[in-house]
């Protein structure tokens, strides 16, 4: 693939529009870094809303626009002009066709998928973990190096209180029993 989607271990990144770097991302202590990738810029406020609290050195965060591509059906020439594939690999400081035996020479040490738990949600994930597959299957076997960020489905309120939150439709129904 070509040299616009592969990336380096730099320490600053420009032209990479809603990017919230951690501090410490291609530094020497990238390896404890995590980027956050959400479903969009409503759960980007949450994700750096906890950033505030944890600190920006070891967390980073960046909005996904839509679905992301199937690599697997596409054309070369589509995956390496697609702007999502370009700064991900980028983010990250990936490079095609490189085997990773640990994560010390990316600008993070993991990627945490946050996204809904509906099925569009679900559709992301899957094809952010197939994109890591199909050009980088040895990250996948890095212990800690793909997390996810699990959100309630369906809490249940009283006033602005949250009684019960449920992270499955099965455990809600059983729960209201019908």
């Amino acid at each position: 693939m070509g040299k616009q989607v592969n990336g380096k271990k730099k320490s600053k990144l420009f032209g990479i529009p809603k990017l919230d770097d951690a501090n410490w991302a291609g530094t020497k202590n990238s390896h404890e870094c995590t980027i956050i990738l959400t479903e969009g810029d409503s759960a980007k406020s949450l994700a750096l809303a906890g950033i505030e609290i944890v600190g920006r050195d070891r967390y980073g965060c960046f909005p996904l626009r839509g679905k992301f591509l199937n690599v697997r059906e596409a054309p070369i020439k589509q995956i390496t002009e697609n702007p999502e594939v370009q700064n991900l690999t980028k983010i990250i400081g990936l490079q095609i066709g490189k085997k990773y035996e640990d994560v010390r020479e990316l600008r993070y040490g993991s990627i945490m998928i946050m996204t809904d738990q509906d099925h569009d949600g679900s559709h992301i994930k899957g094809l952010l973990i197939n994109f890591i597959h199909h050009f980088w299957p040895s990250l996948l076997r890095i212990d800690g190096f793909l997390k996810e960020f699990v959100t309630p489905i369906i809490k249940v309120t009283k006033g602005v209180q949250v009684i019960r939150s449920f992270f499955t439709i099965p455990e809600y129904e059983n729960w209201k029993g019908d």
